[in-house]
């Protein structure tokens, strides 16, 4: 069962409502966590990255601690403001951030406490913005932040350990093309059509990942823009791909064929991919103790979609992805098991302590 203080914890972490846009209000969530660790006596210093509050607490004075954990403090907009007011049904809570991702920072506070007077090298960077890019865990690696064994994104979470994420490209296409009154469309050139037509020779010669087979390079259809009125051929028109990678070297193979489409392209927003060799003896352990620690099996799975595990791959030492038992992220009903908090603390804090 989670103790009291960090249900509290949680409770008032999903009440800050820290919209990863609003942020004063991620930065009201850094307060509460930043006085909740210093009650605690633990060493932590904040960053001011673009008027964003970054924790960091550790349990050493040092920005290279052998193991850094790594949780964000931000979560998306709600499906309705009920979300920020937390509900229980059993160990299982509901709201905007139990699950993505307030619940797994409890957890790190958790294991910190559990830790913080052991001979141990650990910490842990709360960053403010992983929802919209995570740039504040880049910079704080530009500031020096890094785990010299072992490095564990605390995000998401489930039964199993994710040693991989796929990398993601998303791309503006641009056509241009002659407009004038749709009633006569033979007499203008449509970029509308140009968008379709691009799309459409993308997506017949592309070797897409089905639901048995994920572990592909994956190709979405997100954004159009284009017209303004409905009676005339507008002069330009633009739609956003976005296109997630299994490998560095696929990328260029992907540029190639979007540029070949003839569009004009413009690049809004990449990551790579991060995969870390699940062979690791240090990612074997990691393993082994959380399948002891649950009492059930573990096993390494790849994923589709992206975490701060993007930026901290730089730092060249293996990446673990993991997190209590959640789900629903991002939707009405997101929730998280907070009889997992304990359990998962417990790995972590055999996993520093543990050679």
């Amino acid at each position: 069962m989670v103790k009291k203080e960090i249900f509290d914890l949680l409770t008032t972490l999903v009440k800050c409502r820290p919209v990863s846009n609003d942020i004063a209000s991620v930065n009201s969530a850094h307060d509460v966590l930043k006085a909740f660790l210093d009650a605690k006596g633990i060493y932590n210093v904040t960053e001011m990255i673009n008027e964003r509050k970054v924790l960091y607490a550790a349990t050493r004075e040092t920005k290279e601690p052998d193991y850094l954990f790594n949780a964000h403090i931000d979560v998306v907009p709600p499906v309705n403001e009920e979300q920020f007011t937390p509900r229980m049904e059993g160990s299982i809570m509901y709201g905007r951030g139990p699950g993505d991702d307030l619940g797994n920072a409890v957890t790190l506070v958790q294991f910190l406490t559990n830790v913080a007077k052991k001979q141990v090298s650990a910490g842990v960077i709360f960053t403010a913005d992983e929802e919209i890019g995570g740039l504040t865990t880049a910079e704080m690696v530009t500031r020096g932040y890094k785990g010299k064994k072992a490095i564990i994104v605390v995000d998401g979470g489930g039964e199993n350990i994710v040693s991989a994420e796929k990398g993601m490209i998303s791309l503006c296409l641009t056509a241009k093309g002659k407009g004038g009154h749709a009633s006569t469309p033979w007499a203008y050139d449509n970029p509308i059509e140009k968008l379709f037509s691009a799309y459409n020779s993308l997506k017949e010669n592309w070797d897409h990942p089905t639901a048995e087979n994920q572990w592909k390079d994956s190709l979405a259809l997100t954004k159009i823009n284009a017209g303004m009125v409905h009676n005339q051929i507008p002069e330009t028109a633009s739609m956003v791909i976005n296109i997630r990678y299994t490998a560095d070297e696929n990328r260029w193979k992907i540029m190639e064929k979007v540029r070949a489409t003839g569009l004009e392209v413009q690049l809004v927003e990449e990551c790579p991919p991060v995969i870390s060799d699940s062979n690791d003896p240090i990612l074997q352990r990691l393993q082994k103790l959380t399948a002891e620690v649950r009492n059930k099996p573990c096993s390494f799975v790849k994923m589709n979609g992206a975490t701060d595990a993007r930026h901290l791959k730089v730092l060249n030492v293996p990446i673990a992805i993991m997190g209590i038992i959640n789900g629903g992220a991002h939707s009405a009903n997101e929730f998280a098991d907070l009889d997992s908090i304990e359990a998962f603390a417990e790995i972590f804090e055999r996993y520093v302590m543990e050679e």
